[in-house]
């Protein structure tokens, strides 16, 4: 029998006549299903598509990349057939990285027509420690004290083991990765800021301002690092900003 070809990336509920479709990347540890919400809340013109990223649900049996140069050739042609339709990228933490360098790698083909960065900023916090340098004991500490896994998953250890690579492997990829400090894409950014996250901050999410030639735009939302599971304030912004596809204005660089 031959092997199935891995999914790269689901549509939970297909809008063909959607105006754009959103293709969705997860935080450290996250999967398709932190985007179910947003499937649920989308209006008529956006299609959510969740990416589906190795070593997580039906891919858990696959290696998780814990290097962006080795994710991004595998990614990119995982995620072609998505693209045959007006499409904008939405990465939350460590899925704004990927968003960014994946945008940067897709330099030269059908570019996506907006990016929406989220929860992480193009450099990370000097003051911060190496999360995927801890030990296994300290790393279960720290995401107890976080606000993205279900405390009942920690008193199944079984399933904490099986788990684990794939949290250190995303910490890795997001903790080695350095966006080049002069690198601009000829797309527009928006970027949001949890108010209460100090994992990501305003302060350092602003920062992608300097990373596009064109509108660049800062949200601040209710919430901590993961405010992207109360959908609806952020999908107003993202639906107000692909808006000006359709309805051309001039620039609201801010």
């Amino acid at each position: 029998m031959t092997p199935r070809t891995p999914r790269w990336a689901v549509l939970p509920h297909p809008k063909p006549h959607a105006r754009t479709r959103l293709l969705c990347l997860p935080y450290a540890g996250g999967g398709t299903h932190a985007f179910a919400s947003w499937v649920a809340a989308a209006g008529p013109d956006l299609e959510i598509c969740p990416v589906l990223l190795p070593g997580r649900e039906e891919r858990l049996g696959e290696p998780a990349p814990s290097s962006m140069n080795a994710l991004l050739p595998t990614l990119a042609q995982g995620l072609e057939p998505f693209l045959d339709r007006r499409y904008a990228i939405l990465g939350h933490s460590m899925g704004a990285l990927i968003a960014f360098a994946l945008t940067q790698h897709l330099a030269g083909r059908q570019a996506p027509v907006h990016l929406f960065l989220s929860a992480c900023g193009p450099r990370r916090d000097p003051e911060r420690a190496y999360w995927h340098t801890l030990s296994d004991p300290d790393l279960i500490a720290l995401l107890k004290t976080m606000n993205g896994t279900p405390q009942e998953f920690f008193n199944h250890p079984e399933l904490v083991s099986l788990l684990l690579p794939m949290m250190r492997a995303d910490f890795t990829l997001s903790e080695t990765f350095e966006v080049p400090e002069r690198e601009r894409l000829a797309i527009p950014i928006t970027a949001f800021a949890g108010t209460d996250d100090t994992d990501a901050p305003p302060s350092l999410v602003k920062a992608w301002r300097d990373h596009t030639t064109e509108d660049f735009s800062f949200h601040l939302m209710p919430g901590d690092h993961f405010f992207l599971h109360k959908a609806e304030p952020m999908l107003a912004a993202i639906t107000r900003s692909l808006s000006w596809l359709d309805d051309p204005a001039p620039s609201r660089r801010q």
